[in-house]
């Protein structure tokens, strides 16, 4: 069972050994710990001298004394590590992988045992894998009379987490209701590996787009004088271009003289009258010089926004100077 915190370790010790001794009809003997926090309550050490189990500890900072459990914890992190990377699933279904990964471990081959398996020395009988699925993979659950609508689909898309431990069946991860789901009637999907997004998965793969670049596709050339480089087949000498013809109507070149050197234009320098562009004449209204010199500075700034054709601004009335 999974500990919420340390101090429950004591609990689960004594859950173990009800359980280990009814079904071995053994007494437990010793106990080998690395003298933690959580295996020195006075409590622990009341009941072993009662039920007259003897207790070691390791030295400090000394784990290879108790290298059996410190290994299995190894093997334990490292399954399970790359059982959540493989699925896509977060930290959080940390217990679900802890006991998918040892209900595989246990029914599987292993160096300290010649021939037989954990379970079967265990319970004195050979295991089944036939129920052995993928960790996190795709999973079609099928859903209950009872438990669905008319017209209502029969399956619901699940991820598969493990082997219950009190029932004969798998257990499966909703992502869309959040919740577990224990059942024995199931389709598997070993290829995909959802996680628990919910957003479906496309199965197609895209094709690798071709390229059309004769230096990928053959090899690169290289400076070194290695005997394994490729390479590269002779480029084709391409046909010689024709000089393009002036095109007609031109104005013929004009050679750029020295600096230090005058020339003088002669008539025929200048373009013909077909190459002249036509003047453009514009709507624009255009602007007129003063037609009368200024007499004053009120003048001055009055009569440039006069001249203007477009623009009627009153012109002011003329002073009148008594004689």
């Amino acid at each position: 069972m999974p500990l919420k915190k340390k101090s429950d370790a004591f609990a689960a010790f004594k859950h173990f050994k009800a359980y280990a001794e009814n079904q071995l009809n053994l007494k437990i003997k010793a106990t080998r710990d690395d003298k933690g926090g959580e295996y020195m309550p006075r409590e622990w050490d009341q009941f072993c001298n009662s039920e007259g189990i003897h207790r070691q500890h390791t030295i400090r900072a000394e784990p290879h004394q108790n290298g059996v459990a410190e290994r299995a914890n190894r093997t334990l992190v490292e399954g399970i590590t790359t059982m959540l990377n493989e699925a896509h699933l977060p930290a959080t279904f940390w217990w679900d992988a802890v006991a998918a990964f040892v209900h595989v471990h246990n029914r599987s081959p292993t160096s300290a045992v010649q021939g037989k398996t954990p379970f079967e020395l265990w319970h004195k009988s050979k295991p089944d894998v036939s129920h052995f699925r993928v960790f996190g993979c795709t999973s079609y659950v099928h859903v209950k009379k009872d438990l669905r609508r008319q017209l209502e689909s029969h399956t619901q898309k699940c991820v598969f987490l493990g082997y219950p431990a009190h029932f004969k069946g798998w257990t499966f991860w909703n992502p869309i209701t959040c919740k577990e789901v224990i059942s024995d009637s199931a389709q598997f999907d070993e290829r995909v590996f959802p996680g628990n997004s919910r957003t479906p998965v496309d199965l197609q793969v895209p094709s690798p787009p071709e390229t059309s670049d004769p230096i990928e596709q053959v090899g690169v050339e290289s400076d070194s004088d290695d005997d394994d480089t490729v390479p590269l087949p002779p480029l084709p000498d391409s046909p010689a271009t024709p000089p393009m013809p002036p095109p007609q109507n031109s104005p013929p070149p004009v050679t750029p003289a020295h600096p230090s050197t005058k020339r003088e234009r002669s008539p025929s320098d200048l373009p013909p009258e077909s190459a002249k562009k036509p003047k453009v004449q514009s709507s624009a209204p255009e602007w007129r010089p003063r037609s009368r010199p200024l007499t004053s500075f009120r003048d001055a700034l009055i009569n440039p926004l006069m001249d203007y054709p477009g623009r009627r601004i009153p012109r002011p009335a003329p002073e009148i100077h008594p004689v």
